[in-house]
């Protein structure tokens, strides 16, 4: 028996949210993707993709309507892994990547200004320009902080203290709504 094979479309990166709630992966994750379109034989980086489990990275495609009208796929089969932001000074470099991390380092820095409590959820501290957001745009001294690590190491303990963060040393699946008072 075959597999069967048909077209799904993913999610795409928009920027636009319609809730107050934010969670941000600011390194990029296993099943962020560039979508890479075909112009004159070159290509050129389009759009970040939201893949799927079981969706190999060269079996994307783009509906593009082509010059007679008609609904063609275009495939992306230059890509052969995920994006994500790793290293130290290297991926500080990539922070102004116009297809998706500079709009969301964005958000975040403007979600920081309007946010009353920020929960870390898994962050070593060891990010200097995410730090640096953090205390230049999050209202520290009147807002709550939560750093959630059930082992916090003596760097995010330190980075921690200078922002009179409350640490839950607590495994995520451990924790409640009165821990977050």
């Amino acid at each position: 028996m075959e597999p069967c094979t048909y077209m799904v479309r993913l999610a795409k990166y928009t920027g636009k949210y319609n809730t107050n709630f934010r969670l941000y992966k600011l390194h990029g994750s296993l099943d962020y993707e560039i979508f890479y379109r075909s112009e004159e034989g070159v290509f050129v980086p389009d759009i970040y993709l939201k893949s799927r489990f079981g969706i190999g990275h060269t079996e994307h495609y783009k509906e593009v309507v082509d010059e007679d009208g008609q609904l063609t796929y275009q495939n992306s089969w230059i890509n052969y892994h995920s994006d994500f932001l790793s290293g130290t000074s290297s991926k500080i470099k990539r922070y102004n990547e116009p297809l998706l991390f500079s709009k969301l380092f964005k958000h975040f820095e403007e979600n920081l200004k309007k946010s009353s409590k920020l929960i870390m959820i898994g962050y070593g501290a060891k990010d200097i320009e995410i730090n640096k957001m953090i205390f230049q745009d999050y209202k520290f001294t009147n807002n709550k902080i939560y750093i959630i690590d059930p082992y916090p190491g003596h760097l995010l303990i330190d980075f921690g203290l200078k922002l009179n963060a409350k640490f839950i040393t607590k495994q995520l699946e451990d924790i409640s709504l009165r821990d977050l008072n």
